[in-house]
């Protein structure tokens, strides 16, 4: 199956947030994915937040882990701060630090990527 190309892609229509629940044994993941904004007011922090309590609730005294796409973001003490400085991965940062759930990117550091990157093109490439 062919992939898809990026302007392909960006003319599907997708319902934000979308959440997703998944179980294996005892494990779960829970996953959401955001309509990237960095508005405060935005009605899908609300889902979110019932969300993520959902996983605290369902994970309780078992072993945490939230995953942030694009690189760990800093820990703003308040909500609203976060929102507007990193948008959802600055909230899910907030959330999981009020929690005690430590974060992680999996996502490769900008500086090790464009360096691999300037391995095989030129910066006027990439």
């Amino acid at each position: 199956m062919p992939l898809m190309s990026y302007d392909e892609y960006r003319k599907i229509e997708h319902k934000a947030p979308y959440l997703l629940t998944l179980k294996a044994g005892s494990s779960f993941l829970y996953y959401f994915g955001e309509r990237h904004s960095f508005d405060p007011d935005d009605t899908q922090w609300l889902e979110v937040k019932k969300f993520w309590n959902a996983f605290l609730t369902k994970t309780e005294h078992q072993k945490r882990i939230a995953f942030v796409e694009g690189g760990r973001r800093p820990n703003e003490i308040h909500e609203k701060q976060a929102i507007l400085m990193h948008g959802g991965m600055g909230l899910l940062t907030h959330l999981a630090n009020k929690g005690g759930v430590e974060t992680y990117s999996p996502e490769p550091d900008e500086k090790w990527e464009r360096a691999e990157l300037e391995k095989k093109f030129t910066k006027e490439q990439i």
